[in-house]
């Protein structure tokens, strides 16, 4: 019988703290830190990033609270990975009941045709299962495998638009910057001691300048616990357009985030996950990552969609 982690709200960091300096009071323009801070600043970023790395694989469902309600989203989601093996498995389990599974370079997708039932359980008839090469991948919004190593560190934008942990790793690699912008000032004293605060600062946002602010907690091996975009608006003045913040937990010596709430102020949309994790860095079935382990009914069509010139069935599941 599987053990699941709960949250355990006495051991997480609390992102919800926000309790950091005034944006006015950080440089007002973009300019390099100093040597020494820099050294120290990579160092930091290097001690993040290997603590976000140490997450290979895991076993999780994800409660998804979006606001506004939209129906792409699903409240209740199960994640399966295995980043090092470059696979993925993400399950709507309410809503559309979609499935994705994504191995090294194949992406399989079953979108089944629900109906509801006068006492309005989900009922799912025979729709359909693609099977295509992933760099084709469609994307359909909600059913995009999260990737959990970027909580607290990706913001509103990088958790719409699926980015990864690797993805930030090359953007660094090839900008030399973390972030679009440079890199100009690091805080280890205030607000707490036990956050180290960097801020970017550059034009990013529709070309105004904006400021991005990441904090890293050093008592739980630098993981990200806030991320706050500000953009000058017209009056001079820096407002708060984007916050994220991320709540984390020691599992087999693994840090592992169990909250993670991504706000777009200017359009009211909030995201709002929960991480209940059943497994961290242990061994997955491989056939978890089958199409013949879908939960599809049967008569299924499964659609050859690397054929790109015609619709193609391969054949229907159990006929």
């Amino acid at each position: 019988m599987q053990v699941w982690i709960w949250i355990c709200i006495a051991a997480a960091v609390s992102g919800e703290n926000l309790n950091f300096k005034h944006s006015d009071t950080w440089p007002h323009s973009a300019q390099p830190l100093k040597t020494e801070d820099q050294v120290r600043a990579d160092i930091v970023i290097d001690a993040m990033m290997t603590t976000l790395g140490e997450i290979h694989s895991g076993d999780v469902q994800i409660i998804q609270e979006v606001t506004p309600r939209t129906d792409s989203y699903a409240r209740k989601n199960r994640l399966w990975f295995d980043y090092d093996r470059r696979v993925e498995r993400f399950d709507q389990q309410t809503g559309r009941l979609a499935q994705r599974i994504r191995v090294s370079d194949e992406v399989i997708f079953h979108l089944p045709r629900n109906t509801f039932t006068p006492a309005g359980r989900t009922h799912k008839s025979p729709g359909y299962i693609t099977v295509d090469v992933r760099k084709d991948e469609v994307d359909v919004p909600g059913t995009i495998p999260i990737d959990v190593r970027i909580a607290g560190l990706g913001n509103f934008a990088h958790l719409r638009n699926h980015w990864t942990l690797e993805e930030f790793s090359e953007h660094r690699d090839a900008e030399s910057s973390l972030f679009p912008a440079t890199l100009s000032y690091i805080d280890e004293t205030d607000p707490d001691p036990i956050f180290t605060d960097l801020v970017w600062i550059g034009p990013v946002s529709q070309g105004r300048l904006t400021k991005i602010l990441l904090r890293l907690d050093r008592t739980r091996d630098f993981v990200p616990v806030i991320n706050v975009l500000f953009v000058k608006n017209a009056s001079g003045d820096f407002e708060s357009i984007s916050t994220n913040t991320a709540d984390w937990i020691s599992v087999n010596d693994t840090w592992v985030p169990v909250h993670w709430k991504a706000t777009l102020a200017s359009l009211e949309i909030v995201h709002d996950l929960q991480f209940h994790w059943r497994t961290v860095n242990r061994s997955i079935n491989k056939k978890r990552f089958t199409l013949e382990d879908l939960d599809a009914p049967l008569g299924t069509s499964v659609i050859n969609a690397r054929r790109k010139d015609r619709v193609v069935i391969d054949r229907r599941i159990g006929l």
